[in-house]
Protein backbone atom coordinates (compact mmCIF):
# COMPACT_ATOMS: atom_id res chain seq x y z
CA UNK A 1 0.00 0.00 0.00
CA UNK A 2 2.82 2.31 0.90
CA UNK A 3 4.52 1.58 -2.46
CA UNK A 4 1.34 2.46 -4.34
CA UNK A 5 1.16 5.78 -2.54
CA UNK A 6 4.75 6.69 -3.43
CA UNK A 7 4.23 5.75 -7.10
CA UNK A 8 1.11 7.88 -7.24
CA UNK A 9 2.96 10.87 -5.85
CA UNK A 10 5.75 10.48 -8.44
CA UNK A 11 3.19 10.33 -11.29
CA UNK A 12 1.45 13.50 -10.08
CA UNK A 13 4.78 15.38 -9.83
CA UNK A 14 5.80 14.33 -13.34
CA UNK A 15 2.47 15.46 -14.81
CA UNK A 16 2.71 18.81 -13.02
CA UNK A 17 6.23 19.35 -14.33
CA UNK A 18 5.16 18.52 -17.92
CA UNK A 19 2.36 21.07 -17.77
CA UNK A 20 4.56 23.77 -16.25
CA UNK A 21 7.36 23.54 -18.85
CA UNK A 22 5.24 24.63 -21.91
CA UNK A 23 3.82 27.50 -19.90
CA UNK A 24 7.31 28.64 -18.97
CA UNK A 25 8.31 28.53 -22.63
CA UNK A 26 5.38 30.68 -23.57
CA UNK A 27 6.16 33.16 -20.84
CA UNK A 28 9.77 33.32 -21.96
CA UNK A 29 8.75 33.96 -25.56
CA UNK A 30 6.38 36.71 -24.53
CA UNK A 31 9.06 38.39 -22.46
CA UNK A 32 11.55 38.39 -25.34
CA UNK A 33 9.02 40.16 -27.68
CA UNK A 34 8.04 42.88 -25.27
CA UNK A 35 11.69 43.69 -24.45
CA UNK A 36 12.30 45.10 -28.02
CA UNK A 37 12.47 48.91 -27.78
CA UNK A 38 10.43 51.14 -30.18
CA UNK A 39 12.13 52.23 -33.44
CA UNK A 40 13.92 55.63 -32.97
CA UNK A 41 12.56 58.54 -35.07
CA UNK A 42 15.78 58.85 -37.17
CA UNK A 43 16.23 55.13 -37.78
CA UNK A 44 15.45 55.53 -41.50
CA UNK A 45 18.13 58.20 -41.87
CA UNK A 46 20.68 56.05 -40.00
CA UNK A 47 19.90 53.07 -42.19
CA UNK A 48 20.46 55.32 -45.21
CA UNK A 49 23.77 56.56 -43.74
CA UNK A 50 24.94 53.00 -43.25
CA UNK A 51 23.87 52.13 -46.79
CA UNK A 52 25.76 55.14 -48.23
CA UNK A 53 28.88 54.61 -46.18
CA UNK A 54 28.94 50.97 -47.08
CA UNK A 55 29.05 51.87 -50.74
CA UNK A 56 31.23 55.00 -50.61
CA UNK A 57 30.88 58.64 -49.62
CA UNK A 58 30.09 59.75 -53.21
CA UNK A 59 27.25 57.29 -53.83
CA UNK A 60 23.63 57.68 -52.81
CA UNK A 61 20.83 55.14 -53.07
CA UNK A 62 17.50 56.95 -52.60
CA UNK A 63 14.54 55.07 -51.20
CA UNK A 64 11.49 54.34 -53.41
CA UNK A 65 9.60 57.26 -51.89
CA UNK A 66 12.57 59.56 -52.46
CA UNK A 67 12.81 58.43 -56.09
CA UNK A 68 9.16 59.32 -56.64
CA UNK A 69 9.71 62.72 -55.10
CA UNK A 70 12.94 63.46 -57.02
CA UNK A 71 11.50 62.49 -60.43
CA UNK A 72 14.99 61.75 -61.74
CA UNK A 73 15.72 62.31 -65.46
CA UNK A 74 18.82 61.34 -67.41
CA UNK A 75 20.73 62.57 -70.47
CA UNK A 76 23.56 61.03 -72.48
CA UNK A 77 27.02 62.56 -72.68
CA UNK A 78 27.68 63.24 -76.37
CA UNK A 79 29.60 65.47 -78.74
CA UNK A 80 27.86 68.65 -79.76
CA UNK A 81 28.81 71.74 -81.76
CA UNK A 82 28.63 74.78 -79.52
CA UNK A 83 29.91 78.32 -79.66
CA UNK A 84 32.83 78.57 -77.28
CA UNK A 85 31.61 81.05 -74.68
CA UNK A 86 32.71 82.09 -71.20
CA UNK A 87 30.03 83.64 -68.99
CA UNK A 88 30.48 85.78 -65.88
CA UNK A 89 28.73 88.37 -63.77
CA UNK A 90 29.74 92.00 -64.29
CA UNK A 91 29.01 95.54 -63.19
CA UNK A 92 28.92 98.87 -65.04
CA UNK A 93 31.72 101.26 -64.06
CA UNK A 94 32.86 104.68 -65.23
CA UNK A 95 35.89 104.94 -67.49
CA UNK A 96 38.79 106.29 -65.40
CA UNK A 97 39.63 109.07 -67.88
CA UNK A 98 36.01 110.22 -67.85
CA UNK A 99 35.90 111.05 -64.14
CA UNK A 100 37.24 114.30 -62.66
CA UNK A 101 37.45 115.67 -59.11
CA UNK A 102 37.22 119.46 -58.87
CA UNK A 103 38.72 121.33 -55.94
CA UNK A 104 40.94 124.30 -55.08
CA UNK A 105 44.69 124.15 -54.61
CA UNK A 106 44.55 126.85 -51.92
CA UNK A 107 42.36 127.53 -48.90
CA UNK A 108 39.50 129.96 -49.22
CA UNK A 109 35.79 130.56 -48.98
CA UNK A 110 33.14 129.73 -51.59
CA UNK A 111 31.50 133.02 -52.57
CA UNK A 112 29.22 131.53 -55.23
CA UNK A 113 28.25 128.05 -56.50
CA UNK A 114 27.32 128.10 -60.18
CA UNK A 115 26.19 124.50 -60.87
CA UNK A 116 23.82 122.02 -59.25
CA UNK A 117 23.85 118.26 -58.79
CA UNK A 118 22.94 116.55 -62.08
CA UNK A 119 23.90 119.49 -64.32
CA UNK A 120 25.81 118.81 -67.53
CA UNK A 121 28.95 120.96 -67.77
CA UNK A 122 31.43 121.57 -70.59
CA UNK A 123 35.20 121.83 -70.46
CA UNK A 124 36.24 125.19 -68.98
CA UNK A 125 32.77 126.07 -67.66
CA UNK A 126 32.87 127.98 -64.34
CA UNK A 127 31.51 125.89 -61.45
CA UNK A 128 32.20 127.99 -58.36
CA UNK A 129 33.85 131.23 -57.21
CA UNK A 130 36.44 131.13 -54.46
CA UNK A 131 37.75 134.07 -52.42
CA UNK A 132 41.18 133.74 -50.81
CA UNK A 133 43.84 135.98 -49.31
CA UNK A 134 46.45 133.84 -51.05
CA UNK A 135 44.93 134.75 -54.40
CA UNK A 136 45.36 138.46 -53.67
CA UNK A 137 48.95 137.90 -52.66
CA UNK A 138 49.66 135.92 -55.83
CA UNK A 139 48.17 138.66 -58.04
CA UNK A 140 50.16 141.29 -56.15
CA UNK A 141 53.38 139.35 -56.73
CA UNK A 142 52.53 139.17 -60.41
CA UNK A 143 52.13 142.97 -60.61
CA UNK A 144 55.48 143.40 -58.87
CA UNK A 145 57.12 141.09 -61.40
CA UNK A 146 55.57 143.04 -64.29
CA UNK A 147 56.88 146.33 -62.86
CA UNK A 148 60.36 144.94 -62.21
CA UNK A 149 60.59 143.62 -65.75
CA UNK A 150 59.53 147.00 -67.16
CA UNK A 151 62.15 148.79 -65.04
CA UNK A 152 64.87 146.33 -66.02
CA UNK A 153 63.95 146.68 -69.70
CA UNK A 154 64.20 150.50 -69.57
CA UNK A 155 67.57 150.34 -67.78
CA UNK A 156 68.95 147.85 -70.26
CA UNK A 157 67.82 149.93 -73.27
CA UNK A 158 69.37 153.08 -71.73
CA UNK A 159 72.78 151.45 -71.37
CA UNK A 160 72.53 150.14 -74.92
CA UNK A 161 72.08 153.73 -76.18
CA UNK A 162 75.01 154.97 -74.08
CA UNK A 163 77.28 152.26 -75.40
CA UNK A 164 76.26 153.10 -78.96
CA UNK A 165 77.32 156.71 -78.27
CA UNK A 166 80.59 155.62 -76.62
CA UNK A 167 79.45 157.17 -73.33
CA UNK A 168 78.61 154.31 -71.00
CA UNK A 169 80.77 151.52 -69.63
CA UNK A 170 80.54 148.00 -71.03
CA UNK A 171 80.33 146.62 -67.51
CA UNK A 172 77.17 148.58 -66.74
CA UNK A 173 75.51 147.23 -69.89
CA UNK A 174 76.26 143.65 -68.90
CA UNK A 175 74.81 144.26 -65.44
CA UNK A 176 71.66 145.80 -66.90
CA UNK A 177 71.27 142.87 -69.29
CA UNK A 178 71.57 140.37 -66.45
CA UNK A 179 68.97 142.25 -64.37
CA UNK A 180 66.62 142.28 -67.36
CA UNK A 181 66.88 138.48 -67.78
CA UNK A 182 66.32 137.95 -64.05
CA UNK A 183 63.20 140.10 -64.20
CA UNK A 184 61.92 138.11 -67.17
CA UNK A 185 62.37 134.90 -65.24
CA UNK A 186 60.60 136.37 -62.22
CA UNK A 187 57.58 137.42 -64.29
CA UNK A 188 57.43 134.00 -65.93
CA UNK A 189 57.45 132.33 -62.50
CA UNK A 190 54.69 134.62 -61.20
CA UNK A 191 52.56 133.91 -64.24
CA UNK A 192 52.97 130.15 -63.83
CA UNK A 193 52.00 130.52 -60.16
CA UNK A 194 48.72 132.11 -61.25
CA UNK A 195 48.07 129.28 -63.70
CA UNK A 196 48.77 126.76 -60.94
CA UNK A 197 46.11 128.41 -58.79
CA UNK A 198 43.56 128.00 -61.57
CA UNK A 199 43.81 131.22 -63.59
CA UNK A 200 43.51 130.76 -67.35
CA UNK A 201 45.60 132.58 -69.95
CA UNK A 202 42.70 134.98 -70.51
CA UNK A 203 42.49 135.63 -66.77
CA UNK A 204 46.17 136.55 -66.63
CA UNK A 205 45.81 138.92 -69.60
CA UNK A 206 42.86 140.62 -67.88
CA UNK A 207 44.88 141.02 -64.67
CA UNK A 208 47.75 142.55 -66.60
CA UNK A 209 45.51 144.97 -68.49
CA UNK A 210 43.23 146.05 -65.65
CA UNK A 211 45.84 146.27 -62.89
CA UNK A 212 43.13 145.29 -60.38
CA UNK A 213 44.04 143.01 -57.49
CA UNK A 214 41.16 140.50 -57.46
CA UNK A 215 41.14 137.87 -54.71
CA UNK A 216 38.41 135.85 -56.44
CA UNK A 217 39.03 132.70 -58.47
CA UNK A 218 36.72 130.74 -60.77
CA UNK A 219 36.88 126.94 -60.45
CA UNK A 220 36.31 125.51 -63.94
CA UNK A 221 35.30 122.06 -65.22
CA UNK A 222 38.34 120.10 -66.45
CA UNK A 223 36.20 117.73 -68.57
CA UNK A 224 32.70 117.64 -70.02
CA UNK A 225 30.23 115.53 -68.10
CA UNK A 226 27.50 115.39 -65.51
CA UNK A 227 27.91 116.67 -61.96
CA UNK A 228 27.40 113.54 -59.84
CA UNK A 229 28.70 114.97 -56.56
CA UNK A 230 28.48 118.45 -55.03
CA UNK A 231 30.12 118.98 -51.64
CA UNK A 232 30.08 122.77 -51.20
CA UNK A 233 27.63 125.49 -50.23
CA UNK A 234 27.92 129.28 -50.45
CA UNK A 235 30.01 130.71 -47.64
CA UNK A 236 31.66 127.39 -46.79
CA UNK A 237 35.37 127.44 -46.07
CA UNK A 238 37.30 124.90 -48.11
CA UNK A 239 40.84 123.60 -47.90
CA UNK A 240 43.46 122.52 -50.37
CA UNK A 241 42.44 118.85 -50.07
CA UNK A 242 38.71 119.50 -50.52
CA UNK A 243 36.79 117.91 -53.41
CA UNK A 244 33.94 120.28 -54.21
CA UNK A 245 32.54 118.49 -57.29
CA UNK A 246 32.81 115.17 -59.09
CA UNK A 247 32.18 115.19 -62.85
CA UNK A 248 31.48 111.98 -64.75
CA UNK A 249 31.13 111.57 -68.49
CA UNK A 250 28.90 108.49 -68.86
CA UNK A 251 28.50 108.52 -72.63
CA UNK A 252 30.81 105.49 -72.65
CA UNK A 253 31.04 103.00 -69.77
CA UNK A 254 33.03 99.94 -68.83
CA UNK A 255 31.55 96.59 -67.82
CA UNK A 256 33.93 94.77 -65.49
CA UNK A 257 33.35 90.99 -65.33
CA UNK A 258 34.95 88.53 -62.91
CA UNK A 259 36.17 85.53 -64.93
CA UNK A 260 37.14 82.37 -63.04
CA UNK A 261 40.80 81.46 -63.13
CA UNK A 262 40.07 78.19 -64.94
CA UNK A 263 38.56 80.07 -67.92
CA UNK A 264 41.01 82.94 -68.25
CA UNK A 265 43.37 81.12 -70.63
CA UNK A 266 40.63 81.31 -73.29
CA UNK A 267 39.93 85.05 -72.93
CA UNK A 268 41.95 87.74 -74.70
CA UNK A 269 41.66 91.37 -75.79
CA UNK A 270 39.53 91.94 -78.90
CA UNK A 271 37.08 89.06 -78.40
CA UNK A 272 33.40 89.86 -78.94
CA UNK A 273 31.06 90.10 -75.97
CA UNK A 274 27.31 90.14 -75.38
CA UNK A 275 25.99 91.90 -72.31
CA UNK A 276 22.52 91.45 -70.82
CA UNK A 277 21.09 93.52 -67.96
CA UNK A 278 18.59 92.01 -65.54
CA UNK A 279 16.98 95.41 -64.88
CA UNK A 280 16.47 95.94 -68.64
CA UNK A 281 14.89 92.70 -69.90
CA UNK A 282 15.41 92.01 -73.57
CA UNK A 283 18.36 94.40 -73.84
CA UNK A 284 21.51 92.91 -75.41
CA UNK A 285 24.59 95.11 -75.82
CA UNK A 286 27.44 94.14 -78.13
CA UNK A 287 31.04 94.99 -77.28
CA UNK A 288 34.52 93.58 -77.14
CA UNK A 289 37.15 92.85 -74.51
CA UNK A 290 39.37 95.91 -74.01
CA UNK A 291 41.33 94.88 -70.93
CA UNK A 292 42.36 91.68 -69.10
CA UNK A 293 43.81 92.12 -65.63
CA UNK A 294 47.26 90.70 -64.97
CA UNK A 295 46.58 89.36 -61.47
CA UNK A 296 44.14 86.95 -59.79
CA UNK A 297 42.02 88.10 -56.87
CA UNK A 298 43.20 85.79 -54.06
CA UNK A 299 39.83 85.82 -52.29
CA UNK A 300 37.60 84.94 -55.28
CA UNK A 301 40.17 83.33 -57.63
CA UNK A 302 38.84 85.49 -60.47
CA UNK A 303 40.39 87.90 -62.97
CA UNK A 304 38.86 91.19 -64.07
CA UNK A 305 37.93 91.37 -67.78
CA UNK A 306 36.67 94.70 -69.11
CA UNK A 307 34.33 95.56 -71.98
CA UNK A 308 33.73 99.11 -73.21
CA UNK A 309 30.16 99.94 -74.30
CA UNK A 310 28.37 102.93 -75.79
CA UNK A 311 25.96 104.72 -73.44
CA UNK A 312 25.03 107.77 -75.49
CA UNK A 313 21.37 106.99 -74.75
CA UNK A 314 22.00 107.17 -71.02
CA UNK A 315 20.11 103.93 -70.30
CA UNK A 316 22.94 102.33 -68.34
CA UNK A 317 23.95 103.53 -64.90
CA UNK A 318 27.19 103.10 -63.01
CA UNK A 319 26.75 100.22 -60.58
CA UNK A 320 24.21 98.26 -62.65
CA UNK A 321 24.68 94.49 -62.63
CA UNK A 322 25.10 92.65 -65.94
CA UNK A 323 25.77 89.22 -67.38
CA UNK A 324 28.72 89.06 -69.78
CA UNK A 325 29.20 86.36 -72.43
CA UNK A 326 32.64 86.33 -74.05
CA UNK A 327 32.90 84.53 -77.41
CA UNK A 328 36.22 82.75 -77.09
CA UNK A 329 36.36 81.08 -80.50
CA UNK A 330 34.49 79.55 -83.45
CA UNK A 331 31.98 76.71 -83.24
CA UNK A 332 33.71 73.40 -82.57
CA UNK A 333 32.41 69.85 -81.71
CA UNK A 334 33.11 69.06 -78.05
CA UNK A 335 31.86 66.60 -75.43
CA UNK A 336 28.82 68.17 -73.76
CA UNK A 337 26.11 67.67 -71.16
CA UNK A 338 22.99 69.76 -70.58
CA UNK A 339 23.76 72.78 -68.41
CA UNK A 340 21.29 71.67 -65.73
CA UNK A 341 23.31 68.47 -65.16
CA UNK A 342 26.28 70.37 -63.72
CA UNK A 343 26.33 71.27 -60.02
CA UNK A 344 28.78 73.87 -58.70
CA UNK A 345 29.94 74.41 -55.14
CA UNK A 346 32.96 76.42 -53.95
CA UNK A 347 34.41 76.57 -57.46
CA UNK A 348 34.12 72.78 -58.02
CA UNK A 349 31.81 71.18 -60.60
CA UNK A 350 30.04 67.80 -60.30
CA UNK A 351 27.54 65.55 -62.09
CA UNK A 352 25.57 62.50 -60.92
CA UNK A 353 25.86 59.32 -63.01
CA UNK A 354 23.77 56.13 -62.54
CA UNK A 355 25.58 53.29 -60.75
CA UNK A 356 23.23 50.30 -60.69
CA UNK A 357 20.32 51.26 -58.49
CA UNK A 358 22.37 54.11 -57.01
CA UNK A 359 23.83 57.40 -58.23
CA UNK A 360 27.49 58.37 -58.02
CA UNK A 361 28.75 61.96 -57.68
CA UNK A 362 31.59 62.57 -60.16
CA UNK A 363 33.86 65.66 -60.20
CA UNK A 364 34.20 67.15 -63.69
CA UNK A 365 36.24 69.87 -65.39
CA UNK A 366 34.13 72.10 -67.61
CA UNK A 367 35.00 74.28 -70.59
CA UNK A 368 32.82 76.40 -72.84
CA UNK A 369 29.13 77.12 -72.28
CA UNK A 370 26.48 78.16 -74.74
CA UNK A 371 23.56 78.65 -72.38
CA UNK A 372 21.92 75.23 -72.84
CA UNK A 373 25.00 72.98 -72.80
CA UNK A 374 28.36 72.79 -71.04
CA UNK A 375 31.58 71.35 -72.41
CA UNK A 376 33.04 68.51 -70.32
CA UNK A 377 36.83 68.50 -70.42
CA UNK A 378 37.37 65.71 -67.90
CA UNK A 379 35.30 63.46 -65.62
CA UNK A 380 32.82 61.55 -67.81
CA UNK A 381 33.02 59.92 -71.23
CA UNK A 382 30.85 59.85 -74.33
CA UNK A 383 27.89 57.49 -73.96
CA UNK A 384 27.64 57.78 -70.18
CA UNK A 385 24.45 59.07 -68.67
CA UNK A 386 24.11 61.98 -66.26
CA UNK A 387 21.24 63.14 -64.07
CA UNK A 388 19.58 66.33 -65.36
CA UNK A 389 16.56 66.49 -63.04
CA UNK A 390 16.61 65.54 -59.40
CA UNK A 391 20.36 66.03 -59.04
CA UNK A 392 19.96 68.82 -56.48
CA UNK A 393 17.84 66.50 -54.37
CA UNK A 394 20.40 63.71 -54.70
CA UNK A 395 23.15 66.08 -53.62
CA UNK A 396 21.10 67.15 -50.59
CA UNK A 397 20.56 63.53 -49.56
CA UNK A 398 24.24 62.77 -50.06
CA UNK A 399 25.33 65.67 -47.85
CA UNK A 400 22.87 64.65 -45.14
CA UNK A 401 23.87 60.99 -45.10
CA UNK A 402 27.64 61.25 -45.44
CA UNK A 403 30.13 62.99 -43.19
CA UNK A 404 32.88 62.57 -45.74
CA UNK A 405 33.70 65.36 -48.25
CA UNK A 406 32.11 65.12 -51.67
CA UNK A 407 34.60 67.33 -53.47
CA UNK A 408 37.71 66.34 -55.33
CA UNK A 409 40.48 64.73 -53.35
Amino acid sequence: MRKHAISLLLIIAFVSLSVALPRAGKASSHTTFTSISPQPPHAQQRRRQNRVRARGSNIVNPSPSERRFLNISLATVAERTISAVVEANGVFTAMPNNVAKVGPVISGRASEVLVSLGDWVKVGQPMAKLVSVQLGEAVSEYYKAVAQLELARIEFERYERLISQDIGARKDLLTAEANFKIAEAGLNASEKALHALGFTEEDVVDIKNTHLINAELLLRAPISGRVVERNVTVGERVGEESTLFTIMDMRRLNVDAEIYERDISRVRIGQKTEITISSLPGTIVAGEVTYVDGSVDPSTRTIKVRTEVDNSSGRFKVGMFARVRVSTGSEVPVLCVPAEAVLEEQGECFVFVPDGDSYRLVPVSIGSRDGSHVEIVEGVSAGEQVVTEGNYGLYTILKQTSSLPTGRS
